[in-house]
Order: C-alpha cells, then structure tokens, then sequence
C-alpha cells in the first residue's frame, strides 16, 4: 500500500504538473460550463414574469354541465352522432348481463342498437381494432367490418361491485398541442402537484370526448339496476315493466341527472416562462458547457497513449489500476470546483428555491459519469486528433436518446434504458430542476423521490451514478485492468488477452505468486506460408558460457529468449520479422545487439517489454514469461514508481546527483515541464530547471539514460543511447553504463561498431530476423576475421625489399594494395608465431635506412622501410561479413522498420530522427462490417479518382490551343495539387469514412430516434383517491373533502362518501379581488342559486387553505333532491390532477349508489383506458399533417410529429463532422510544415491554389 500511495502521489503530481503548465486550458475547463450558465442566467433576466392574482374560475368556458351544452353533448347526440357518422359504440363482453343494459337502455335511447356491437371479450375487441380488415367495409348498414368509436367493456357486473372501463379512441399529437376533440393521452402522470393556475385542456378532452357523457349514464344506469334488484323486481335477470312511462320514472329515482363541474380557484402566484421555455433544451445548453473539459480529458487519455507514456509507465513498474485513478482523482476534483463554482452562481437566479446541496450533486455526479464515459471512449482510439473529434461528438450523440423519451406518456423503463447514457439521463433531471424551479418549490431532498414530467430526479442520480460504475468495468475490460497493461480490444501496443480473461485464476492472483503453468494466454501460432527472409538453415555461431553463466541460468537471474517467433500479415503476403531467436543475457554483461536496418532488433525489444505479442515462442525474464506475466522492471524509470520509500527518496537522488546518475525526473513528453536533478557526470547540471522541449537531442538522450538507471533497475534496455550526442559527452556516456552494470542486465542496440566494442562484454549480430552469431568481440573477430593486416612505408616505390621480407617469413601472405610507398599485407592467423623474427627484420631494415641517412649513403633508397604497422580484424568487418553478405532489402526489412521500440521505452528520439510507429499486425481484421464499408468506398473513389484524372487528361487537350492556359504554372500547379487530394483520398479511406460516412450515419440515427419516439397504446387509468396525498396510511388516504351540507339530501349522501373525508364547508370573510366581477361571472355560468354557492366554496378552498396539511383534489356542492328524485352536485376540481373530476364524480355516484341501496358494500369503478391504435394510425403518424387542433383559447395550430428544433440540433452536430475532419487534415500538414514547402515554390500561386484544392 505504501507503494501504491507513493505511486499515486507521482502520478497526481504529474497531472498537476500538466494542468498549471497549461493554465488558460485548465482555466477554459473550468469555467466553460459555468459561462454557459451565466448565458442562460443573463437570458433569463431579459424574459418577463406574469403575475396571476387570485381568482375564481366559476365563470363561463370553466363552468361545464356533464350532458348538456356543446362543451358536453347529450346521450342523445353521440348516438345520433355515431349513425350520422357510421361509426359504432362497442360492448363487451358478451353475457346476458351486457343484453340486459343495453335493451333496458334502448327504451329511453331508442337509436342505441342501432350503434351498438357486442364483443366476446375485450382481447377480440382489441385484437379486431389492430387488425387489417377494421373499417374496411363499403356499406354503412350491415357492416362486418366497422368502425368503433368507443367501447364499454365491464371487468364486474355486479351484485356489489360495478367495474367497467370507458375507452374512447384516442388521437396522437404533439406535446404541448393536444387535440381537445379525443381523449388525453392516459400514459402520463395521475397528479402533478407542481402545476400553476388551471390548465383547461383535461376537461375540455373528458367532455368534447363525451366520456363524461358515457360515465354519467353508465353509473345511472347501474344505480337504476341495483335498485331495482334491491327492490326484488328483477329476478335472475332484470324484468323490464310492461308500462315504458313507469320505467322512465323508476329511471330518475336518485339518478345523478345533473352533474356540474367547475375548477379549483387558484392563489396568486407568477408564471415564470423563462423556466416552460428552456425545459426542452436546458439539458442540451447544459451538456454544450461540459463539451469541452470532456473533449481534453479524452485526448489526454489517448495522447499518453498514442505517445507510449501510459504503456512505458506500466513498464516502469507503475500499478495500471493507479494510472486510471490519478486521472479519475484529477478530474474529479476539477468538476468538484466547477459544481461549486455553478452552484455559486445559479443558487440566486437558476436553482434559487432548490438545495444548493442538490445542485451541487447532480453537476458533481454528471462530471463524474462523464470522466468514465470518457474513459470508454478512449479505449476506442489510438490516435489523440482522431479521439478528440469523434469521441467528443459521440459523446453529445449520447444525449440524442432524450428526445425520444422526454415525453411524460413514455414507459419509465424506456427512461431507465435511455438514462444508461449518462448524457441522456443529465438531460432528464435538468426537467426535474425547471418544473420545480417554475413551482417556486425547488428540488429538495425531501422531494427528489417525487416524480414530475414523467422523470424522477432521485432516479436520474442513481442512473448516473450507476453509469459511471458501469463505464468503469466496460472500460477496465476493453483496456484490460486485471493482469498487465494489455488490451481486449486489438492495439498497435501490448498482448492482447482473451475475452474471457476475467475468468481466469491468474486474473485474480497475486502476480508475485503466478506461476507460469497457472495462466496460459493462448497465442495461436500463424501456421500459414511465411515468407522467411533468410535461408540460411546452419546455426548460429554462439561462444561457449562459462559456470556462472550456467548458475544464472538455474538460478533465474537472467533473460533467456526461447525460439521466439515474430510475423507480420503484409499485401503481399506473411513476413518472418524474427525467427526462431535464441539469445541468453547475463547479469553484470552488456549484451550488444547488432544487425542492419530491418534485422529484428527492435521487434525483438518490443516483444521483450510486451508492446508486441510474438506470434510464438517466448522469453523469461528472471523466470516470468513475457506472455502470461508482463515484465514491469524492464525499464523502471521514476524513483518513486520503482518502489523507492518516501524516507529514502532524498537520498537516491542525492545519490544519483552526486556519483552517477540524473536524479529524480518527470519524462511524459517532450511539451511538458520537468522537475530534472542531474549529475556533473552525465552532463546536464546547467540544464536542471530547462523545460525538456528546449533540450537537443543529445541532451534528451542523456536525460533518458539517467532516467533509466535511477531506482536500481535490474533490466535496462537501451535503444541506441548516444545517438546525438558530441564525442565527449559519448565517451562519457561509455564510461557510465560500463561502471553501473554489476547487478544488472543490460541489453544495447546501436549502429556504432565503436560502441559495441566497448562497451559489449557478448556481441549478438541479427541479418534478416534470425541470430547469426553470439560471443564476445574477441571471440567473433577469431570466428569471422580474415586475420591481420601489415601495412609498411617504403622508402622508394621502386623497393622492393619489404615484399620479399614478408613472403620470406610468411608464404601464405597476400599483397592487398599498393599505392606509391604503401603496401598493404593481408597475414592468416596461423601465421602468428612468424611475426617476432619478420618484425626484427623489418626493424632492422628500418634502422640501416636511419643509418645511411646519417653516413649521408646515396645507396638508402635502395633499401627501404621507414615505417610499418599491423591490426587485428574489425568488429566492423566482422558485422559486414555476418550481415552484409546476406542482406536483402525484402519487404521484411520494410516491415521491420515499421515496429521499432517507441521512443519513451529507452530514451526520448533525437529531432533528427523520423518519427517512430508501431502498426499492429491486424488493424481491420476485427471489424469485418467496417472492412466492407471501407472497400465499398475505396472502390468508389478509385471510380471518382479516374473520372476526375479522365476529366483533367481531356480538359488538357481541348485547352491545348490555349498555350497560356495549359503551359501555365498556375494549371501545372493546379493539376498537381488535385491528383495529389486524389490519391490522399484514395489512400485514405478511414479519411473518407470518416468524412462521408460518419455524418450520414450519425444524422440517420439521431433523426431515426426522433421517428422511433415511443407512442405506445395508452395504459389502463382506474379513478381513485389512493393517488392523492400518498404518505397518507402509506398507501394514500385520499385527503379531506370540501362539502357542503346545506341540504339534508347532503348530510345523507355524504355519510356513504369513501377515499376521504368529509371537510364541512362554512362561509368565510375572505373576498377575491374584485368580487362584484366574480359574483357577475359566477351568476352567468351557474345562474343565480348555484352562482354565488359556488363561489362561496372557492372563497372556503382559499381560505382554509392551511388548515389541513394534506392537499385537496375535490369539493363537492349538492343541490336539493328534484321533484322526480333524481339528484344534481357540483364537483370542483383541483387542476394539479387531470383527472380529478371524473375521479370525484366516480366518487359522488358510488356514494349515490350505497345511499339508493343502503348498503355500504357496494360501489362502482370506473376506468379511462383508450383504445388501441389502428395500424393505419401507426402508418399515418409520422407521415401526415395533423388536423387543426384547439389549443389554450382557440388558437389553431398546424404541426408535424418531428420536432424542428431537435431535427435543426441533431443536422448541425452531424455536418459537424465534416469540417472537423478537414480542420484535422489541414493542422497536420500545417504541423509538419508541408504548407510552407509548396510556398516556397510559387509564393503568389501556391497559397489560393492550396486551399482551392
């Protein structure tokens, strides 16, 4: 643990480190999503408020009679309707109780068999109305086929319980333009205590609709039936009087014939527009504000692994599960500060009656969705450019599901599927904030378990919360987490695990305790046709190892590489990059690695640190595989990543100072900033506060190198250590690494044979992926040399006594060259013990020549030898002898130089060195659907390609009489210009995918959601009072009931009310403004008794408002009993409910119904559900104007399914795409200064002709 924490603190470190280095970037993540609040706050300053004092609705268009008028029509008119119509009132089921009622009910409506069909049961009612054939008659009499335009199907006929459902068709429109002329949608919400004021459309619908019409003389006939059966006049089945007169008087005995319904008054309160209007589009405004943040956390996860850091750092010991929670700790921090900060802001003016707690939370909870969702993204992409622009779009694609379930009528667990996107379900709790901030309630904790719109705030949190738990493990999946820095998903780095790796034992091992038999990753060996490179079938030539490198390798203490196997699928075929290698690497030995450009050796060190999975074979390093135990010491870099304790941290890097090494650095990459302590000895004192980007390259690699041997490594790999550097800082470099190998293992790849035979205690020397020889420098100069060379000055041209000295004492010598007075001697090796005495001779002949010089002879040069000199064998021939003679640039070498070791595995690139990649063997192989789609396109452009090269070769010679045209550097230029976008695009089809295809996909989906919005056949809605006040008796206790007990008839009624209880009503002093005006009203719409009653109780509702603490839904005025005995009673209505009065009508005539047969055991109950859908409907809806529709006061409304502002957002951030992909285009040709070399051509052309092309 204390490692890990140490680790952690690094890590935290360094992403500190990038966030202050960059602070107007960290700042603009900051504060962009709060900008956009300020945005939202500062138009919300510039929409005006309307106050509503309060006011009584007891006046005309509010005041509805249940039967009468035209808001409400008779019995008498739906029927008369239905026939003028052809349309039929449907029954069902089919029982002799059903015959009953509608021949007992056909004698006061004589036209109701003449509109009425009886169903078997409601599955056939159902089942006929989804079916083709319904309504396909011609003839309106006699039709088989017809069509229904309500239905009464009975769940309970009796004795006791009356349960029936009223279904009446139901017409789909728009949200926000209901069509009054139908029944509402029933698929939303019971009550919605946040409404403000009287919403007129529920009633209008309940009575335009005629259910109201239909509920009244339902209940009046059941109330007739159960007297009548109570009264012993019906036996089995009810009798019908022979007298029709006696029955229309039977008929009216405590009949509900005069049902009045009137709204709740309402308090004075503001309508705050600003809230209704933004409720649509606040998630999407809130959502643009945290583009950005989202957008650089998605390229900083890839850029570290576009970049190798995140997989060096593995190597270097760092714990995988520390790096993904130093970034999640980071940015959780960051959007804590930014929750806070729009928090501060909002809390007076966006959320001012919500919990600032609250708010807080759900910004903090989204930010954190978002930081794994971020995460998931990345494991996608390889390429930080790439990532940025589609994984932020894929992102805000993420919120499109919103716009098909921000309906309220959507089921909750299409909400619940939708929220699994965290962006869609930010996007539904922003509707939670507008109702309640619109309430002037706020959201609390007390009430974020309360629905509102159809959304519920406390499930929009837990959704979010889930989403980020549920990104995390899909991510930690895909990125492979468990065993290694690995991956599921195919990449350019690491071994790639099975699917089921999670199942495996090692995955949940202690990696200390795997042994290599407990986790076996299979690695299906490529056994097709390989193209070897080499043909050569002897083995290689390997020096015999002493007893203490036979004891290291019992002991484990080394590296052995064991038939290793490397190749790569190319166009032409499969190609060996390594075959078959077979190398050891000692402890306190350099193993220097030699081989030309393409030989295997970067490839090999690559399967070594696990950035490639070799194809077969394997390696131990001290005793783990390279595949199933990914090796983390291998380049262990940081002091801290390596395990070295806080106590001790000063120290090692005092130490490293002082003696050796460069202290303690952050290497993450050439643009950040470092904390860099370096010795004298290594040669960067004067560069210890230098930003690394301002370093040479040669000052880079000295820092890489002291980077790799703080920490006590065991295993150090080094690619090419002093490329770059000037021969003095080389020679110093030698004498470092020469002195710091006791205890370790230490593996060299360079191009200087200078190098390795300095510094290489065994030489290995790879040609074509294959070990040719292995050994030490002696050893390979006795195996390859060709023996010494004797090189002697003579003292004329013309003498010829060296020659004969060295054929005399050597035969078997042979003349190599001579030029003028040098002649060169090629000697075996076996001649050896001849060269004592030629030498003497030569000597001797040397000093007769200094002695005729001083006796001034003239005979000296005839003589001849001034000088001589003799060398062993280079190891510079010997490499040229091994690899040279059976080297052959094949598409091996190619391909090899493809997969080298990154950079940030040894040492940072010199600048001068072209950059480094690593292609994965497979890059399509996985996604067979893309492949097909890339070929597609690839095919099509090589079409449009050829048309536009067809186009351009005749286009020349039309113009060719235009000399000035077709000559010009301009045309020259621009034909250039076009066949080279041509084949840019032709090679690039992931280009053109992205740029053609993308777009079209991402518009299809986002406007299919748009189509596919749920409209489902409308639920089954049974009144009752149990919705109301539901904390009451835990289930819902209904709540008080306003009632007036004027009239005796009351007080006797109101005995047999249940679902409440009975509140008495008694006159208040409490006045309206202006009550001359609502008694007017009242007087006008109710006449002159029931007028001022009913106002009197609207006048009661507002003052005992607070008298009780639970809410009303209803009140009831009865009038006095009428002469033939039926009844009448006014129902006031809370407007909160839609269906709040035909839940207190049931209410009222179930009471009628215990009164007229005095037993308390009796009741009815009624249900609103509307029929289904016909699948011409279904057809229609999405296809066809709608019908103008009545909306608020009368205006008419024409509009379309498709909502034109969600199509607008969703077209916009699809093309979005397209100049986005360009922009990336146009910033790399710009980063490798392309632009700028076409400029220096033809400065005046080149610059249009470049962005015309």
């Amino acid at each position: 643990m204390g490692r890990q924490r140490a680790q952690l603190r690094a890590m935290l470190r360094k992403n500190w480190l990038l966030k202050i280095r960059h602070p107007f970037v960290t700042c603009a993540e900051i504060l962009l999503p709060t900008v956009v609040m300020l945005m939202l706050i500062a138009v919300r300053t510039q929409v005006d408020t309307k106050v509503h004092s309060a006011q009584p609705y007891v006046r005309k268009g509010m005041f509805v009679e249940v039967g009468k008028g035209d808001v409400s029509p008779s019995f008498g008119q739906v029927l008369e309707l239905l026939l003028a119509k052809g349309e039929y009132l449907a029954f069902a089921p089919d029982t002799k109780e059903t015959r009953m009622m509608i021949n007992l009910m056909s004698i006061k409506f004589p036209l109701l068999k003449l509109v009425t069909r009886v169903y078997k049961d409601e599955l056939e009612l159902d089942t006929y109305i989804r079916s083709d054939l319904y309504g396909t008659c011609n003839q309106v009499k006699n039709c088989s086929n017809p069509k229904i335009k309500g239905a009464v199907v009975f769940h309970d006929q009796g004795p006791l319980v009356f349960d029936y459902s009223i279904r009446l068709n139901h017409s789909w429109a728009f949200s926000g333009f209901p069509d009054v002329k139908t029944i509402m949608d029933t698929n939303g919400p019971y009550l919605n205590d946040l409404e403000l004021g009287v919403d007129a459309v529920p009633t209008l619908q309940y009575s335009f609709s005629g259910f109201l019409t239909l509920q009244q003389v339902l209940d009046s006939f059941i109330i007739f039936a159960a007297q009548q059966n109570e009264a012993n006049m019906v036996n089995e089945n009810i009798e019908l009087p022979s007298n029709t007169s006696l029955i229309k008087q039977s008929w009216m005995q405590f009949i509900p014939s005069n049902i009045k319904i009137v709204p709740f008054p309402t308090r004075e309160y503001t309508d705050d527009e600003f809230q209704s209007i933004i409720k649509s589009v606040m998630g999407l405004l809130y959502l643009l504000g945290f583009l950005y943040p989202i957008s650089r956390l998605i390229s900083y996860s890839v850029f570290e692994k576009e970049q190798k850091i995140k997989e060096s750092l593995y190597m270097m010991g760092l714990k995988d599960e520390i790096f993904h929670l130093s970034w999640f700790i980071t940015y959780a921090l960051q959007f804590a500060v930014t929750s806070g900060i729009i928090t501060a802001c909002t809390m007076d003016t966006l959320f001012q009656y919500s919990d600032k707690s609250l708010v807080f939370i759900y910004f903090f909870l989204f930010g954190l969705s978002a930081i794994m969702l971020s995460f998931l993204i990345s494991t996608f992409f390889t390429r930080a450019k790439t990532a940025v622009a589609v994984g932020t779009l894929s992102f805000l694609g993420a919120f499109f599901p919103y716009y098909t379930v921000n309906d309220q009528a959507v089921p909750m667990i299409l909400k619940f599927i939708a929220s699994l996107l965290s962006p869609t379900a930010f996007a539904l709790g922003s509707i939670n904030f507008a109702d309640y901030e619109r309430a002037y309630v706020g959201l609390r904790w007390s009430n974020v378990w309360r629905a509102s719109s159809g959304v519920n705030f406390l499930a929009c949190l837990l959704m979010m919360l889930l989403d980020a738990l549920l990104y995390c493990a899909i991510g930690l999946y895909l990125d492979k987490a468990f065993c290694s820095y690995d991956q599921v998903l195919p990449r350019e780095n690491g071994v790639r695990s099975p699917w089921n790796f999670p199942f495996l034992k090692c995955s949940w091992r202690k990696r200390s305790s795997i042994k290599h038999e407990d986790c076996s990753f299979d690695f299906k060996n490529d056994r097709r046709k390989v193209n070897f490179c080499s043909n050569d079938i002897s083995g290689p030539a390997v020096e015999a190892i002493s007893l203490d490198m036979k004891q290291q390798e019992l002991d484990g203490r080394c590296i052995q590489i064991r038939n290793l196997h490397k190749v790569y699928a190319t166009k032409k075929g499969n190609c060996c990059a390594v075959n078959s290698l077979r190398l050891t690497l000692y402890e306190n030995q350099i193993l220097a690695l030699l081989g030309h450009n393409g030989a295997g050796k970067s490839t090999t060190i690559s399967m070594l640190v696990g950035l490639l999975p070799p194809t077969s074979g394997d390696a131990l390093v001290f005793g783990k595989n390279i595949i199933t135990e990914m090796v983390k010491e291998h380049l262990e870099i940081f002091a801290i990543l390596k395990g070295v304790t806080e106590n001790f941290l000063e120290s090692a890097v005092t130490e490293m100072v002082d003696e050796v090494s460069s202290g303690l650095c952050l290497l993450f990459g050439s643009f950040m900033h470092m904390l860099i302590k370096t010795s004298p000895f290594v040669g960067l004192a004067d560069k210890v506060n230098t930003v690394v980007g301002a370093l040479s390259g040669g000052m880079k690699r000295k820092l890489s190198l002291g980077i790799a041997l703080i920490g006590n490594s065991k295993v150090i790999v080094l690619d090419e250590p002093t490329s770059g550097m000037d021969p003095y800082s080389m020679r110093l470099t030698w004498q470092l690494i020469k002195r710091i190998k006791k205890g370790r293992i230490i593996l060299l790849t360079t191009h200087s044979m200078d190098e390795a035979d300095v510094l290489g205690d065994r030489i290995a020397i790879m040609a074509n992926g294959s070990l040719k020889c292995c050994g030490s420098s002696l050893f390979l100069k006795h195996q390859y040399g060709v023996g010494y060379t004797l090189t002697l000055v003579k003292s004329a041209p013309s003498a010829s006594i060296a020659a004969d000295i060295v054929y005399r004492h050597v035969p078997s010598a042979t003349c190599v060259s001579e030029v003028g007075t040098e002649i060169s001697f090629k000697l075996p090796l076996s001649s050896s013990s001849s060269f004592e005495s030629m030498f003497r001779e030569i000597e001797s002949c040397m000093n007769s020549v200094h002695n005729s010089d001083r006796s001034g002879n003239e005979d000296k040069y005839n003589l001849g030898i001034e000088s001589y000199g003799i060398s062993v064998t280079t190891l510079e021939e010997v490499f040229l002898r091994v690899a040279g003679c059976d080297f052959d640039e094949t598409e091996c070498s190619k391909q090899e130089k493809l997969h080298v070791l990154p950079d940030s595995v040894v040492s940072q690139a010199s600048p001068n060195h072209a950059p480094k990649q690593i292609f994965h063997s497979k890059p399509l192989g996985k996604y067979k659907i893309i492949g097909v789609v890339s070929t597609i396109v690839e095919r099509a452009c090589s079409l449009i390609f050829a048309a536009v090269l067809s186009f351009i070769n005749f286009f020349s010679v039309q113009c060719c009489s235009c000399c000035f045209i077709s000559k010009s550097i301009f045309w020259e230029h621009s034909k250039a210009l076009l066949i080279k976008r041509a084949i840019i695009a032709r090679r690039d089809r992931k280009t053109i995918v992205f740029q053609l295809l993308i777009p079209a996909v991402f518009l299809l989906f986002g406007l299919l959601l748009l189509k596919l919005k749920p409209h489902p056949d409308q639920q089954s809605v049974t009144f009752t009072t149990s919705h109301f006040n539901p904390l009451l008796r835990g289930g819902g206790g209904g709540g008080p009931i306003p009632f007036d007990l004027s009239w005796p008839i009351a007080k006797e009624v109101a005995w047999y009310v249940e679902g409440g209880w009975i509140q008495r009503f008694k006159p208040t002093t409490y006045r309206f403004p202006d009550p001359d005006k609502a008694l007017a009203d009242a007087i006008e719409a109710a006449g002159p008794t029931l007028g001022p009653t009913l106002l009197s109780m609207s006048e009661f509702l507002m003052s005992s408002f607070n008298e009780s603490y639970q809410s009303r839904y209803g009140a009831v005025v009865m009038d006095d009993q009428n002469k033939d005995g039926s009844l009448g009673y006014t129902v006031l209505h809370n407007g909160s409910c839609q269906h709040a009065a035909p839940t207190f009508i049931n209410l009222m005539n179930a009471a009628i119904l215990r009164f007229a047969t005095l037993n308390k055991n009796m009741t009815i109950q009624t249900r609103n559900h509307p029929l289904p859908m016909t699948k011409s409907q279904h057809l229609q809806r999405h296809d066809e104007l709608r019908k103008p529709m009545l909306h608020g006061f009368g205006h008419e409304c024409w509009i379309r399914d498709l909502d034109a502002f969600s199509a607008a957002v969703i077209v916009n951030i699809a093309l979005s795409f397209v100049p986005a992909s360009f922009a990336v285009s146009i910033v790399k040709v710009t980063g490798l200064n392309t632009f700028n070399k076409f400029l220096i051509l033809e400065p005046c052309l080149m610059e249009p002709l470049w962005y015309c092309s």
